[in-house]
C-alpha cells in the first residue's frame, strides 16, 4: 500500500523541484515515500481505534473470515485448474493390455 501510494505521489511532486532530472526524481521519491508512510500510519491508527468498538470488531472478524475463505477457495480452484486435475469420466487413463 505504501509503494502504491508512493508511485501515485511521485508524478505529482516531481514538478515542484529544480530542472535537474536526477535530483528531481530522487527528491520526489523520498518525499513521496515519507508522505505515504505517514498517511498509512494514520489510517492504521484510526482503524485500530475503530476496531475496539464491540459490534464493529465482530463484524470485522466475520468479514475477514468470509473474505479469507473466498480467497482460499479461489486459490484452490485456480491451482486445480492449472495443474490439470480435472477428472473426466472414463477409464481414467488406464490402458488395458491383452
Amino acid at each position: 500500500m505504501v509503494l502504491a501510494l508512493t508511485m501515485i505521489l511521485v508524478p505529482v511532486l516531481k514538478p515542484l523541484f529544480a530542472a535537474n532530472s536526477e535530483v528531481q526524481s530522487g527528491a520526489a521519491y523520498v518525499i513521496a515515500l515519507l508522505v505515504a508512510v505517514i498517511a498509512v500510519g494514520i489510517v492504521v491508527r484510526v482503524l485500530k481505534l475503530v476496531d475496539h468498538i464491540p459490534v464493529l470488531k465482530t463484524v470485522n472478524r466475520l468479514g475477514g473470515a468470509i473474505f479469507g475463505a473466498c480467497i482460499g477457495m479461489g486459490f484452490a480452484g485456480s491451482d486445480r485448474s492449472v495443474s490439470g486435475c480435472n477428472v473426466v469420466q472414463g477409464d481414467f487413463g488406464v490402458r488395458k493390455t491383452e
